[in-house]
């Protein structure tokens, strides 16, 4: 799993990408040692949309929280 981790976002500590299983692993700030895994149908167009939210300094957690909650990522 590659991971990019975050020293400036208040909620995510860190985002792990596997993209062999379609999988994405959020760690939080609040426990940045367990990842709560989501499926990810489009791993590439993901990691596109997190570097575009990160270069432009959005916000990672509302980010995050948006995928939730229009199915882009689906809890495992």
């Amino acid at each position: 799993m590659n991971v990019i981790e975050f020293t400036n976002s208040s909620a995510v500590a860190k985002v792990g990408i596997d993209q062999e299983e379609s999988q994405v692993g959020v760690a939080f700030t609040s426990n940045p040692e367990k990842y709560y895994m989501f499926q990810c149908d489009n791993v590439d167009g993901f990691v596109e949309s997190l570097n575009k939210t990160v270069s432009e300094e959005e916000s990672v957690g509302k980010f995050i929280s948006q995928l939730r909650k229009d199915g882009t990522l689906v809890a495992v």
